[in-house]
């Protein structure tokens, strides 16, 4: 369903228990509520997508994009998403990412979303490549957390390309 404000606290439950995980975010647990209230509002009265899946009123997982604020990079955003780790391997992320990139290709002036992704997150990884997005670089080491060592990569998606 489009993110909507009755659901944020859930959507706040469901980010932390991911970023606890400390494998496939670069948090290791939620902003404060009222950081995540704000920016669902902002992305509302942006105009951006942003999509939440539900077991009932329960967010299972999400999908936003946040867009560069500089005038020069507004024509990008910034893909977010995560899956409850209950819920993975049953085609919610896919399908949440779906319907994010077809809601962004109505988006008059974005061109492109971007993301980084753990190269460790096969899982990931190959959602977004099914899905059109390409690799466009690679940060060797750029994560480190628990004494592990990650390389970041950096993929993005061509809105008016076919994928």
């Amino acid at each position: 369903v489009p993110a909507a404000p009755e659901h944020v606290k859930s959507f706040w439950a469901c980010l932390d228990s991911v970023a606890r995980e400390r494998s496939g975010l670069a948090i290791t647990e939620a902003f404060p509520l009222r950081l995540m209230e704000e920016f669902v509002a902002h992305n509302l009265a942006d105009g951006i997508p942003a999509f939440f899946a539900l077991e009932g009123d329960r967010v299972i997982g999400w999908a936003d994009l946040r867009r560069e604020p500089r005038p020069a990079h507004r024509h990008r955003a910034v893909l977010g998403m995560g899956v409850h780790q209950d819920y993975r391997n049953r085609g919610v992320g896919r399908q949440l990412l779906e319907t994010l990139i077809a809601a962004a290709r109505q988006v008059p002036d974005l061109v492109r979303i971007d993301l980084t992704v753990y190269a460790g997150n096969d899982p990931a990884v190959k959602l977004y490549r099914r899905c059109g997005f390409q690799e466009e670089g690679r940060l060797k080491k750029g994560r480190y957390l628990d004494g592990q060592f990650d390389d970041i990569l950096q993929m993005g998606l061509l809105l008016g390309e076919k994928d």
